[in-house]
């Protein structure tokens, strides 16, 4: 091409492209109304010298300005003593995945799109570390980074009125640690076996407005990835599988749910020295968060190593554990949980192993999902019926169908639960006198919230009972009911080390229907602001619009 038409040419077009880009990726966020979007996310990692979990906030601000983004890392952990930080041009590498993902999609991929977009990332933090701190681990901080970024963006577009571009959060894992997928040591044949299952290429997206969250579906900074045949893995690796099939109850839960992940229950088999990596466990939801009500994640899911005794006379008898949650009931095996947390464990032959996925987030109150939905997902071991009860307030009859009367009436205690054991932050439910009946939308920037008009003020109300939280300069959550609710109260018991959870679910009704508005995950060790102020709207711009 240059032979042909010449290197100035070929510049100038270049050129142009990067300046299409530009032009495109600002119409993009012209297009979007100005306001500040703000996710609090978690992680963990191995801390070396205590050799416990370390846990890593990963605070987002995102502001948006007529056609500009800035986005602040500011409240992020500090860089860490391990493997576990990002420099500066990984972090931004991550964003940039993170815009093309779900902004710029739309725009051609070259570096005019990044024009606009304003990075602050404080010196010495786990996204920005200080040589010579490691970064092998990069990819994975960057991973959860991708989806704090995601969920406001997602905000962000709802907001703007692009509901197709909006997802919960695809990386979603209730707790993290125990034995990885990175396994070693020689198969059946004598083989060297050195690779992991990459399962995590199917896990749950997120839900959507109007939809479900795909199950096992991907993995969003890998689209064309995928996960490996079963019988293809036990020709390969040591292993015999018992099952991989979806998680039960470990997807967000929701007016539309997350997708499911998988899980897997696997014997190793035919080595004396295979082992695999193994991570504290970390009792917090990592990367999780929900939309508008929706539940960041589900609890389903074990990962475990499991000692067995008589194993191969079970099965030579006919008998073999269909899933990691009958192994102890079952009496097949028990849980081993190493002192020290060591880096790899040996993986004893005829040992199990439990694995599961990362999962959706997700979308609107649990309690407006339809019931046949409940009822479909019961059909497929997707929910149990415990949590169908419990969670989305659905009853069903002697013969598994919906009872719609006696659901009606679970759900409506539930919301009376809410509002016994919710309590606004400020102390009082509304700034502007509780009911706003009728006056001019502005913005419909929520599933249940919008601006009105009302007199001279702009006043955020619910969409579904009208009730009047505060003025546009406010956080909402500091007028709805705010209930802390304890994961092992939602999980019904602790992680399978036997640790107790070291956060909480901070959950924000309205105060006139009980309609979850927001669900936070929020560890009170490492601070922050709470209630989070994670969506504040532009006054100023919106009074243009009264």
């Amino acid at each position: 091409m240059v032979d042909k038409f010449g290197p100035e040419f070929i510049k100038a077009a270049c050129q142009k492209l990067i300046r299409d880009s530009e032009e495109m990726a600002r119409a993009k966020l012209k297009a979007l109304p100005n306001g500040t979007w703000r996710s609090r996310v978690y992680a963990s990692a191995l801390e070396p010298k205590t050799r416990k979990a370390q846990l890593i906030p990963i605070h987002v601000e995102m502001r948006k300005e007529d056609d500009e983004l800035f986005i602040d890392l500011t409240g992020t952990g500090s860089e860490m003593n391990n493997d576990m930080n990002s420099t500066l041009p990984s972090t931004f590498a991550h964003v940039t995945i993170a815009l093309t993902n779900q902004l710029f999609w739309d725009v051609p991929w070259n570096d005019g799109k990044m024009v606009p977009v304003h990075l602050t990332v404080p010196e010495g933090s786990i996204l920005n570390c200080r040589y010579p701190a490691a970064c092998g681990a990069a990819p994975m901080i960057g991973n959860f980074l991708v989806g704090a970024l995601s969920e406001c963006l997602s905000k962000m577009l709802f907001a703007g009125g692009f509901k197709d571009d909006v997802n919960a959060c695809w990386t979603t894992w209730w707790y993290w640690g125990g034995p990885g997928y990175l396994y070693g040591g020689h198969n059946r044949e004598g083989l060297t076996t050195a690779q992991g299952l990459y399962d995590i290429h199917g896990g749950g997206l997120g839900a959507a407005p109007g939809r479900d969250g795909v199950n096992t579906g991907g993995h969003m900074n890998i689209p064309s990835g995928g996960i490996a045949d079963i019988e293809r893995i036990e020709m390969q690796y040591p292993f015999i599988y018992f099952t991989r099939r979806h998680v039960c109850d470990g997807s967000g839960f929701g007016k539309y749910r997350g997708g499911a992940g998988s899980e897997r229950l696997l014997m190793i088999y035919g080595s004396t020295d295979a082992s695999v990596d193994f991570r504290p466990y970390g009792a917090v939801p990592h990367g999780a968060f929900g939309l508008f009500g929706g539940h960041p994640s589900g609890f389903g899911g074990t990962r475990v190593l499991y000692s067995t005794n008589g194993l191969m006379e079970q099965l030579a008898a006919g008998r073999y554990p269909p899933g990691a949650d009958e192994v102890v009931s079952g009496k097949w095996g028990q849980p081993v949980v190493p002192a020290g947390n060591p880096t790899r464990i040996p993986l004893p032959e005829f040992s199990l192993i439990a694995d599961f996925t990362q999962t959706g987030g997700g979308f609107g109150d649990p309690l407006d999902r339809d019931p046949a939905a409940v009822e479909k997902d019961l059909a497929a071991a997707l929910t149990s019926p415990a949590t169908a009860e419990r969670l989305y307030g659905v009853v069903l009859d002697e013969a598994g169908k919906v009872n719609l009367r006696a659901t009606e009436k679970r759900r409506e205690a539930i919301r009376a639960e809410r509002r016994s054991r919710g309590k606004p932050p400020s102390g009082k439910t509304s700034s502007v006198g509780g009911a706003v009946a009728g006056g001019k939308v502005v913005l419909s920037f929520h599933e249940y919230l919008e601006v009105v008009s009302a007199g001279n003020q702009l006043v955020i109300r619910c969409r579904k009972c009208s009730h009047g939280l505060c003025s546009v300069e406010e956080n909402y959550k500091l007028y709805a009911l705010e209930i802390r609710r304890d994961l092992e109260e939602l999980a019904g018991g602790r992680v399978t080390s036997g640790e107790p959870y070291v956060g909480c679910y901070l959950e924000y009704a309205c105060p006139g229907c009980a309609t979850l508005l927001q669900v936070d995950v929020y560890c009170p060790s490492q601070g922050g602001e709470t209630p989070l102020w994670d969506i504040q709207l532009d006054a100023r711009s919106l009074s243009q619009k009264r």
